[in-house]
């Protein structure tokens, strides 16, 4: 079994999107085997490793946060000079 969190952040990292696309297929609608898929060789961590991968991971769901609210503040800023009324 592998953490899911472990999971994604392999595969948003350069190694892990290196080794995904080079499974690639097809020229013009680039594709990915199932079967390649499950051949992909994903590192195993150590339950220090995981922990700092659980933290990073926590930090940037917190950041992704921050960013969204920031969003939100804003399109609340610039709304407010062109209202609908």
């Amino acid at each position: 079994s592998y953490s899911p969190v472990a999971l994604l952040l392999f595969l948003r990292s350069a190694l892990g999107q290196t080794l995904l696309k080079s499974q690639v297929v097809g020229a013009s609608m680039p594709t990915l085997q199932l079967a390649s898929i499950k051949d992909l060789e994903i590192p195993l961590l150590g339950g220090m490793d995981l922990q700092a991968v659980t933290s990073t991971f926590e930090q940037e769901t917190e950041i992704q946060k921050q960013i969204e609210a920031l969003r939100q503040q804003q399109a609340h800023l610039s709304a407010n000079l062109w209202a609908l009324t």
